[in-house]
This record gives structure tokens, C-alpha cells and sequence, in this order.
């Protein structure tokens, strides 16, 4: 018997060759695409061109409306615009609001009424003697009236509590303001000892009475009884950011050393996220759906992600890389969105399950 190959059969053996040799061409990004997405987390950053070379994006804010959210970016030099959602129109909603010397609108502070988006207050940051500081839209910013009670008065930060739309806060370098009749009157609840730069609030989404203050160098201000005493916790730190989840008992705060939370309301604080030790979060955002998802901001570090209450983390950051993040918001009627403002303009990604 004669053995040997045909030719016939090498020809099929080098077809199946190439055949194997394509697939694996094409199986193996697949294989790589998990790896890769359990170290971003995000499909990609998208960068939002209305915003692009105008400078910082100061705060921003993403609130459900009857229709949807409504979104409002703070920009640095450019005042306040409006939109609806991704790739939706951004308008200027600053119109009506005094300009300072250079013709611009700067913003001090910022809130959104949670009960109705359309409700906005915001205090400029140029206070000249008997002119008022602080205005009030409920339009979304389509036209705006003066608020006179806080005349003379250099606010840093505002808030509205969660289930009282007529409620507004008000900081000033040394005292504390309230409003109950949606900034017609304020009345002074107390204050501090010494003056100084208060940095952001956060208001307990159940308690509006439970009230943190965050302050540059002199560490966090918490009030329990609605603004009448004040205690003092994080000594000499520079609390950049605050955020609290739904659960009234926690929050987060973040630092010039890295990321601190609370699961007592204030009570004690822990480090969360051993590595950001050192590190400037300027924002940190939680998750409408779970108050242990959060996102942050770190100075030349770009986004991260934890599932944990920030024990563990997942960098976010194709498309986006190291940037400074600014301020962070999800999309309270799509948690899968987040926005981050940053030096350069304004950003947003769909997120994914890395589960």
C-alpha cells in the first residue's frame, strides 16, 4: 500500500489553517474587550463641543423634571446655561443677572430647588455696597428677581433642602441664613468663630435640619438643629466637596487628602480609598439608585468608580484620561449617565454594569 498526502489534502490543511488563523484575528479583541472594560467601566467620554475653550466648568447640577431632567452648567467666566440632555441645545439662562467690570457674569454659588428644577437661586460673586448679590429664577432662568434680605452680604454657598421647596440656605463667611418662605425674608441662625471660605453644603435628604458645611483649611461644619449651633470635625483639612446619599446617615466629603465618609450623620468619619491619601478630590457624585456607588473627581487623576462606599475603585477614563474633574453629576431619571465638568469644558459617558 502506498502512503503519502495528496495534494488535494494539503491544500484543504492550509485552508483550515487560514480559516483558524482568522478567527483568532477576530475572537481575540473579543476576549480583550472584558479586560479592558473592567479597567474603564465606561463605553466612552463624550465631549460636550458647546462648552469646548470656554474655560471651566464650576458646578453642575442634573434634576428630574415633570418632563424629563433639566441640566444646568456654571462655567467659571460665562455665567449659567440650561439644557435638557445629552446632545440637547445649551442656552444661556444669565440674561437679566448684573455683569461685572469685564462685562461677565460670575457666579458664586448655585442651587436647584429639587422639588422643581425650574426654581434656581444663585449669588454673584461680586458684592458691591447696597446692590444685592442674590437673585431667584422660576422660569429656569428665563428671567430673575432680586432677593433684597441679604443685602451687603458676600454668600459662598446656597442650598435647598429635599421636601421643602419654599426652604433655602444660605453661608456667609461666618454665619448661617434660612429662608421659609423661598428667600422673601431670611432670618440669621448662628455661626462660627472666625471667618472663613466656605467651600460647599450638603443638605441630609431626610433631616433638613442635619446640615454640612465644608470650609477651605478649617475642616467640616456640622449643624443638627438646623443652623442654630455649629460643631467642628475633619480638623485643618480643605473639604472641596460634599455629597449625602438617601440615606440621610451618609455622606461624603471630599478633601486635600482624599475621599472621608460618614455612616453616623457626621458623628465619626473614616478614610475611604486608602490610595487617594494626598490626593485633591474636588467632586464627588452618588448614585440616585444605591448611596454605596459613588464617582470622584481627582485633581490630575481623571474619574473613578467604587461599588463599595470606596473601598475599592475602577478608573473611568477613556476617552477622558487624567483631567482635573470640577464638579460630577448622575441623571437622576437615567443612572447611567454622569456628567463631569472639568478645566476644559464639560463631559459625559453611559455607564455599563462591570458585574
Amino acid at each position: 500500500m502506498r502512503l503519502g498526502v495528496s495534494t488535494s489534502q494539503i491544500v484543504a490543511s492550509h485552508k483550515v489553517r487560514q480559516v483558524l488563523l482568522a478567527l483568532a484575528c477576530f475572537l481575540f479583541p473579543l476576549f480583550l474587550t472584558p479586560a479592558i472594560a473592567h479597567q474603564d467601566g465606561i463605553l466612552v467620554w463624550t465631549r460636550e463641543p458647546f462648552f469646548e475653550g470656554w474655560g471651566e466648568v464650576r458646578s453642575l447640577d442634573v434634576a428630574r423634571g415633570w418632563e424629563g431632567a433639566i441640566y444646568y452648567a456654571v462655567l467659571s467666566t460665562h455665567g449659567i446655561y440650561r439644557s435638557s440632555g445629552p446632545e440637547r441645545a445649551w442656552v444661556s439662562v444669565s440674561d437679566g443677572l448684573p455683569t461685572g467690570s469685564l462685562g461677565q457674569v460670575q457666579v458664586r454659588a448655585f442651587s436647584v430647588d429639587p422639588s422643581d428644577p425650574l426654581v434656581i437661586y444663585t449669588a454673584l460673586r461680586s458684592v458691591t455696597p447696597g446692590r444685592p448679590s442674590l437673585y431667584k429664577s422660576e422660569s429656569g432662568g428665563e428671567s430673575w428677581v432680586v432677593l433684597a434680605g441679604l443685602t451687603d452680604r458676600r454668600i459662598h454657598v446656597l442650598g435647598v433642602p429635599s421636601g421643602h421647596p419654599s426652604w433655602v440656605y444660605a453661608a456667609t463667611e461666618n454665619q448661617f441664613y434660612r429662608s421659609i418662605d423661598g428667600g422673601a425674608t431670611w432670618e440669621a441662625r448662628g455661626g462660627w468663630r472666625g471667618s472663613t471660605e466656605i467651600l460647599c453644603m450638603a443638605i441630609s435628604f431626610d433631616d433638613p435640619d442635619r446640615i454640612y458645611l465644608g470650609t477651605s483649611g478649617r475642616g467640616l461644619l456640622l449643624t443638627m438643629d438646623g443652623g442654630a449651633s455649629w460643631i467642628w470635625s475633619l480638623p485643618d483639612a480643605q473639604v472641596f466637596t460634599l455629597a449625602s446619599g438617601h440615606q440621610g446617615s451618609i455622606v461624603y466629603a471630599g478633601t486635600d487628602s482624599g475621599l472621608y465618609g460618614t455612616d453616623d450623620g457626621g458623628v465619626t468619619w473614616q478614610v475611604r480609598g486608602e490610595e487617594w491619601t494626598g490626593h485633591r478630590m474636588y467632586a464627588v457624585a452618588v448614585s440616585p439608585t444605591d448611596d454605596q456607588t459613588l464617582y470622584v473627581g481627582i485633581e490630575y487623576e481623571g474619574v473613578y468608580r467604587s461599588y463599595d462606599g470606596g473601598q475599592d475603585w475602577i478608573p473611568l477614563k477613556r476617552g477622558l484620561g487624567n483631567a482635573t474633574v470640577r464638579t460630577l453629576a448622575v441623571d437622576p431619571s437615567y443612572p447611567w449617565l454622569l456628567y463631569a465638568g472639568t478645566n476644559s469644558g464639560l463631559w459625559y459617558c453611559q455607564l455599563f454594569s462591570l458585574e
